[in-house]
C-alpha cells in the first residue's frame, strides 16, 4: 500500500513541501537491518557452540591422556622395581647355591677319605693266640678314623640341607612377592584406566559450556551428575547430557509447544592394556620347588646314612679294640704265670675262639660298613651332578617371556619383569592417542518471526601418551595434542 500511494504522488520529487516520504525506506532498512541482527545472533551462538566444542574436546583428549600417561609413568617404576627385587634373590640364590656346592664337595671329600679308612681296616687279619694283634689296633684306629671323617661327612651334608632349604625358602618368598606386585600392578593400571577416562569426559563435559545454558536449579543437577559414578565413567564409551528449557514457546491462541532438548555428547576412545608380555626364569616356580625338594631329599637320606654309619664304624673300632685287648692279656697270662699246659690251652683256646669270633664279626661287619660308605659316595656324587648341571644358578636364569592377560596366568611364572605391554586398536596409528569428540545440539528459540534451525556441532582432538618404555623403565611418557578440530 505503501509503495502504491508512493507511486501515485510524485510530488516530492518537485519539492512541494510533502513530508513522510522516507518512510517506506526506512520499513526496508530496519527490515533488513532486523534480518541482519537475527542471522549475526544465530552466527555467533553456532560460533559460541563450536568453540565450546572445540574447547571440551580439547581438554577431554588432553586430560585423559595426561592422567594416563602418569599411569604408565608409575608403572614404568613399579617394573623397575619388579626387576631390582629380582636382581636381588637371584643374587642372592645365586651365593647360596655357591655355598651348596661347597657343603657337597666337602661332604664328598670326607665320605671318600671315609670309604679308603674302611678298605684299610677289611685287610688287618685274624689274631693269634700268643702275641699282641697289632693289626687289631691298625684296624682299630682306621675305623675310628673313618668314623670321625664321615661324622665331618655328616656335618658338612647337614649344612647342605640348611642351605638348600633356605634357598627353597627364597624361591617361595620371592614368588609370593613378585607376583603379589605383578598383580597389584595390573589392579592399579585398571583403576588408572578408569579414572583416566573419568578425567577425560569430565573435564570435556565441564568445558563444553554447559554450565552457561543452565538455571541455577539445573546447574546443581548438572554438577552432581557429573561428580557422580555413572556407567560412563567406567566402561561406555560416551557420555550424553541432556536437559530442557524452563520456558515455553506458546502459539498465538495459547496451545503450549512441547519443550525444546538440549544435548551433549561426548565420546572418548583410550587404548587399554590387553595383556603383558612377562619375562620369567627358565623353570616355573613348581618346577624350581620340586628340583630343590628332591635335592633336599637326597641329601637329608645321604645324612642319615652317614650318621648311621659313623656309628657302626664307631662300633667296630671298639670291636677291634676289644681284640686287641684279649690278644695283650692272654700273652700276658702266658708271661706271667706259670699255667700248665693244659690250663694255658684251655684259656688260650676260649680267648682265640673270643678273638676268632670278634674278628670273623669285625670283618663282616667291615665289610657292610664299607659298601654303605661306598652307596654313600656314590649318592652324594649324584647329588652333586644334580647341583652342578646349570651352572647359571640352575631353573632361576632368565629364559624368555610370556604373554599374560590375567593373575591366573602368570601364579606359577617366576617373574623378572614386565617386558612390554600389548594395546591393540583397530588403527595402529591410534595405539598411543586419546580420541575425544564433542557434540552439541541445541534447539531453536523463536524469536517472534521465524523459528531458527540450529545445526548439530561437533568437533574431534587428539592427544598422545607416547614416549615412554615400561620394558626398559623409561618413565618418559609426555601427553600433549596433536591435533584439534
Amino acid at each position: 500500500m505503501f509503495f502504491l500511494w508512493f507511486t501515485k504522488n510524485k510530488q516530492f520529487r518537485k519539492r512541494s513541501g510533502l513530508s513522510g516520504q522516507i518512510t517506506p525506506f526506512l520499513l526496508i532498512i530496519l527490515a533488513i537491518l532486523l534480518v541482519a541482527a537475527i542471522s549475526t545472533v544465530n552466527i555467533g551462538r553456532v560460533s559460541i557452540d563450536k568453540t565450546c566444542s572445540s574447547n571440551g574436546a580439547d581438554a577431554g583428549a588432553l586430560a585423559s591422556a595426561s592422567a594416563w600417561s602418569g599411569a604408565l609413568n608409575n608403572l614404568c617404576d613399579w617394573n623397575k622395581s619388579m626387576k631390582t627385587f629380582f636382581d636381588q634373590n637371584y643374587y642372592t640364590y645365586g651365593q647360596l647355591q655357591d655355598e651348596a656346592d661347597d657343603y657337597a664337595d666337602e661332604a664328598l671329600l670326607w665320605n671318600v677319605a671315609a670309604a679308603v679308612e674302611t678298605s684299610i681296616s677289611v685287610s688287618a687279619g685274624p689274631a693269634v693266640c700268643g702275641s699282641v694283634y697289632v693289626g687289631g689296633i691298625i684296624a682299630g684306629a682306621a675305623e675310628l678314623l673313618g668314623a670321625t671323617m664321615l661324622f665331618e661327612a655328616y656335618q658338612a651334608t647337614t649344612s647342605l640341607v640348611a642351605t638348600l632349604e633356605y634357598m627353597k625358602s627364597l624361591t617361595e618368598n620371592f614368588h609370593e612377592q613378585q607376583w603379589k606386585a605383578y598383580c597389584d600392578a595390573r589392579d592399579y593400571m585398571a583403576e588408572a584406566y578408569i579414572d583416566s577416562r573419568k578425567a577425560g569426559l569430565s573435564y570435556a563435559f565441564s568445558n563444553s559450556c554447559i554450565s552457561a545454558k543452565l538455571t541455577n536449579e539445573q546447574s546443581d543437577l548438572y554438577n552432581a551428575w557429573l561428580a557422580g559414578d555413572g556407567s560412563w565413567h567406567e566402561t561406555g564409551s560416551s557420555g550424553v547430557y541432556s536437559w530442557s528449557d524452563n520456558a515455553v514457546a506458546t502459539h498465538a491462541a495459547g496451545v503450549d509447544i512441547t519443550t525444546p532438548n538440549h544435548t551433549v555428547s561426548v565420546s572418548l576412545t583410550l587404548p587399554n592394556i590387553a595383556s603383558y608380555n612377562l619375562k620369567h626364569t627358565n623353570g616355573s616356580y613348581s618346577a624350581i620347588i620340586d628340583k630343590l625338594e628332591d635335592v633336599i631329599d637326597e641329601a637329608t637320606t645321604y645324612a642319615s646314612v652317614q650318621y648311621s654309619t659313623a656309628t657302626v664304624m664307631g662300633a667296630a673300632a671298639a670291636i677291634f679294640f676289644v681284640a686287641v685287648v684279649l690278644s695283650i692279656v692272654t700273652v700276658a697270662l702266658q708271661c706271667c704265670f706259670p699255667w700248665t699246659a693244659a690250663a694255658y690251652g684251655v684259656v688260650c683256646g676260649i680267648l682265640e675262639f673270643i678273638s676268632a669270633e670278634v674278628i670273623t664279626q669285625s670283618e663282616l661287619l667291615n665289610t657292610i660298613v664299607a659298601a654303605l660308605v661306598n652307596v654313600s659316595a656314590i649318592t652324594i656324587a649324584a647329588l652333586l651332578a644334580t647341583l652342578d648341571t646349570d651352572p647359571a644358578f640352575g631353573l632361576w636364569g632368565p629364559d624368555g617371556t610370556q604373554a599374560s592377560s590375567s593373575c591366573d596366568d602368570a601364579e606359577d611364572l617366576m617373574i623378572e619383569k614386565i617386558d612390554s605391554l600389548n594395546i591393540p586398536v583397530a588403527n595402529p596409528a591410534l595405539w598411543d592417542k586419546a580420541v575425544c569428540t564433542v557434540s552439541q545440539q541445541h534447539p531453536a528459540t523463536s524469536v517472534g518471526i521465524v523459528p531458527t534451525s540450529y545445526p548439530e556441532i561437533s568437533s574431534t582432538s587428539r592427544a598422545k601418551f607416547s614416549g615412554g618404555d615400561v620394558g626398559n623403565f623409561e618413565a618418559n611418557y609426555d601427553p600433549s595434542l596433536t591435533s584439534t578440530g
